[in-house]
């Protein structure tokens, strides 16, 4: 997220939205991006954004909310940490991750 912000400075303006129930250090290493949302338990974001973060636990409960396709990226942010995931727009994030990245897409109604 880091090296594409750098190369283009508008997506610290996007939506990013944090689901994870042990989300620290992730507050701090967002913090030069403006509109950062976070949520655990019950609480859950409205939908979709540019980039969602989430946990292993809130991960069904998020996709079923999400209308748009995403690059998918597995990670752990510590150890103690549970398994998490990062969803990057796929419109937004084309051609910036690896190819062959997992694919999120929505059902189609």
């Amino acid at each position: 997220l880091d090296r594409a912000a750098a190369a283009d400075p508008t997506l610290r303006r996007e939506p990013i939205q944090v689901v994870m129930t042990l989300s620290w250090p992730l507050p701090w290493l967002l913090a030069g991006y403006q509109h950062v949302g976070h949520w655990s338990g019950a609480n859950l974001p409205p939908g979709d954004a540019t980039v969602l973060l989430v946990d292993q636990d809130h991960r069904a409960a998020v996709e079923a909310r999400l209308r748009r396709r995403y690059l998918v990226v597995p990670f752990k942010l510590s150890p103690a940490h549970a398994q998490a995931y990062a969803y990057f727009d796929a419109e937004r994030f084309a051609g910036r991750l690896p190819a062959g990245t997992p694919v999120f897409a929505p059902p189609t109604e």
